[in-house]
């Protein structure tokens, strides 16, 4: 019995956190529509204005590429840093074994080659860009 009202009481607080964080979204989406438009056009501007919102560009194919490209980039930089962190974690707790140490070395050496190889794609991604743009005149 007392397991099922522990039960209760912790779907009751599930509820109510959910509610509150899923409610007052659903309550500001709602907006008034305008009926003297086509509803077609009134769904190509709002996924026009959604679009500059979250600043996507309606633009050629090598800008969205190249959008792609620093976005990838950026996340591999990421990745580099998580590993530059975790390497530093294991060699300060190390506490003198020789084979944490020389793990953790290791790791920064390859996360080092990581983003070498990182800086040299964005490069060579940029240059390309670059002269595609200019060969397109744009």
């Amino acid at each position: 019995m007392y397991i099922t009202k522990q039960k209760l009481v912790a779907a009751a607080g599930t509820a109510i956190v959910v509610a509150s964080l899923v409610l007052p979204s659903l309550a500001f989406a709602q907006s008034k529509p305008d009926l003297n438009t086509n509803p077609f056009d009134r769904g190509a501007k709002t996924l026009q204005k959604t679009a500059s919102g979250a600043g996507i560009q309606n633009g050629d194919l090598y800008v969205i590429v190249g959008n792609f490209i620093n976005i990838f980039l950026g996340l591999l930089g990421i990745i580099f840093l998580v590993l530059a962190l975790y390497a530093g974690y294991l060699w300060m707790t190390a506490g003198g074994e020789e084979d944490q140490i020389e793990k953790a070395k290791d790791l920064i050496k390859n996360a080092v080659i990581g983003v070498v190889i990182i800086m040299a794609s964005y490069a060579l991604s940029t240059f390309v860009i670059d002269q595609l743009r200019s060969a397109t005149g744009q």
